[in-house]
Order: structure tokens, then C-alpha cells, then sequence
């Protein structure tokens, strides 16, 4: 109306409801400084519109409250989406939160999700020789967060591998874990069931230095890959479902399911390890004083 007088030309009014937030959010890969996440738009988008989503991120554990915040801009009409979040810290477990913007209206809900990083590997500071074990004691790694460790020796009591989970801080004892060169303790850290990769030491003298009480490891882990694949050799790998962490001269095998013995890998539960020398333990034939001996035989 203008001058009191109605006008024909209507007028034209634009307003934007408020969108829905993301539609099933998931988290499709990780990595120990990245994680891919894939949603389904919420909205059909018509060729020259855009939408944008909000995604913003915090450490779980972190008392800081620092959230960081990615802004993305979507033209596709896909309706899926796929975002890769990188320069994320190792081992630490992030809340990621993101909201639909349509036309500069955010939606009211937002779309949740949580997920790890995977762990670096753990630092060992110390072992500690006890009468009946070894207590290992961690720091934290230069980079990344390790809130909880896995950790074995091998071979084990019987040819059973059990694995001692604890916090960093506390460290872990193995029961009955022996300073012997025929032994490795194994490590990794865990963060909400996810383990980072494997650290190895020798459970002997010849890598360990001695203290007042305690022994101080020197050797601290196995490089990967392994060297004796690196230079050409181990061609002949034992036959195991998972990748070989360990070198037993110049072959290749998995820590979990075997051992080395002198030259020879021998599996877990099967044979035992005698001063190098590997043997069938049974009630006449066991390892005393590095040696293997017959308790049966009778002496003429």
C-alpha cells in the first residue's frame, strides 16, 4: 500500500527453518593423528545452494575445556559426506559434535560421536628385579597420551601368554618373569581397547644395566619393519595369522604365538627353552642349571 492506496506487486517473504542435524554419523577410519567421519546430509541440496556444517571437538580427558572447531562448506548434491579431521594427538580419545547451518541458521541438535586415536608406543623407564617377578615401570611418550599399557613375556608360564593390563603411572608387575636371555617382555599402550604397536625387550643381563635393586633397560624396542626383512632374508616365515614383530637371527616371527631359542623358533606351549638349547619339557626331561637332564634315569 502506498499513499493509502493498496499495491498489486505482492511481496515476497524468504525465511529458513531450523535444519535437522546430520543424519547417521560415523566414524569410517583412524590413525594415530586422524579420523575419517561419514554422515548422511539431512537436507536434499538443489543445484547452487550450499549448507554448511559446524564440527566441533574436545579431548574427553582434557580439563582445559579447549574445543577446537572445523567450518566446511558442502555444493554437492551427494547426500553423503565425508571429512577427515588430521594433526589429531596419538592415543587420546575426542568428542566430536556437528551442527547443520542452512542459510546462516544453525540446527538445533547436533550429531555425536566419539573415537580414539590409536596409542604411540609406551616408553619404558625402569625394571625393577622383585624375588618373584619384574616390575616395569613406563613414562609418559614425548607425544601423544598412553592412559593405559598391555603387558606380557614370552615365552610364558607353560606356554600360556597373559597379559597384565594397569595405568601408566603405576607401571605392572609380571609374575614370574625371569631374567633370562630366552625371554622378552612385550608392551603397548591401550586407549579405550585400542593398542597402539608393540614395543620388545630382552629379559637378560646383556640388555639390561644394574643398580642398587633395579635394572634399567637400554634396548628399548624392535625397529619396524623388522631388519631381517629389510635385508632380504627370512624368506621362509612360520605360517601365523598376524604380522612377525620379532627377529630370531634372520628369520621372522610373531612374538605372541612363538619364541627364539638360540637359532630356533619354537612355538609357545609346545617347547621350552633351555640355555638356547630347546627341548620337550615332560617329567624326565626338564632344564636344570642350563642344562637338560633326565630326573628318571637311574645312575649304575
Amino acid at each position: 500500500m502506498s499513499g493509502g492506496v493498496p499495491s498489486n506487486e505482492p511481496y515476497t517473504v524468504t525465511f529458513t527453518t531450523t535444519p535437522s542435524p546430520p543424519l547417521t554419523l560415523r566414524v569410517t577410519n583412524v590413525t594415530s593423528n586422524s579420523i575419517d567421519l561419514r554422515w548422511r546430509q539431512p537436507t536434499t541440496l538443489t543445484e547452487g545452494r550450499t549448507v554448511q556444517y559446524r564440527i566441533e571437538y574436545t579431548d574427553m580427558l582434557s580439563t582445559s575445556g579447549e574445543r577446537m572447531t572445523e567450518l566446511i562448506t558442502v555444493h554437492s548434491p551427494d547426500s553423503l559426506v565425508n571429512v577427515r579431521l588430521q594433526r589429531l594427538e596419538s592415543g587420546v580419545t575426542y568428542k566430536f559434535n556437528i551442527t547443520t547451518i542452512l542459510n546462516g541458521v544453525p540446527s538445533v541438535q547436533q550429531a555425536q560421536v566419539m573415537r580414539s586415536t590409536i596409542p604411540s608406543y609406551p616408553v619404558i623407564s625402569r625394571l625393577t628385579k622383585e624375588d618373584n617377578g619384574i616390575h616395569v615401570s613406563f613414562a609418559q611418550p614425548k607425544v601423544g597420551s598412553c592412559p593405559y599399557v598391555k603387558v606380557f613375556y614370552s615365552p610364558g608360564v607353560n606356554g600360556t601368554v597373559r597379559p597384565v593390563y594397569g595405568n601408566i603411572t603405576d607401571g605392572i608387575f609380571l609374575l614370574g618373569a625371569p631374567l633370562d636371555p630366552a625371554y622378552f617382555i612385550h608392551a603397548r599402550c591401550v586407549t579405550n581397547d585400542i593398542e597402539g604397536p608393540q614395543i620388545t625387550i630382552r629379559a637378560s643381563q646383556n640388555s639390561l644395566v644394574p643398580g642398587p635393586r633395579d635394572f634399567v633397560s637400554q634396548a628399548l624396542f624392535v625397529a619396524k619393519p623388522l631388519i631381517c626383512i629389510i635385508a632380504g632374508l627370512g624368506q621362509h616365515l612360520i605360517p601365523n595369522s598376524v604380522k612377525p614383530d620379532e627377529c630370531c637371527g634372520a628369520r621372522p616371527y610373531y612374538s605372541g604365538t612363538h619364541s627364539c631359542c638360540g637359532r630356533n623358533i619354537i612355538a609357545i606351549g609346545r617347547r621350552r627353552c633351555c640355555d638356547r638349547m630347546a627341548y620337550v619339557h615332560h617329567a624326565c626331561q626338564i632344564c636344570r642349571q642350563g642344562e637338560i637332564v633326565n630326573p628318571c634315569r637311574r645312575e649304575n
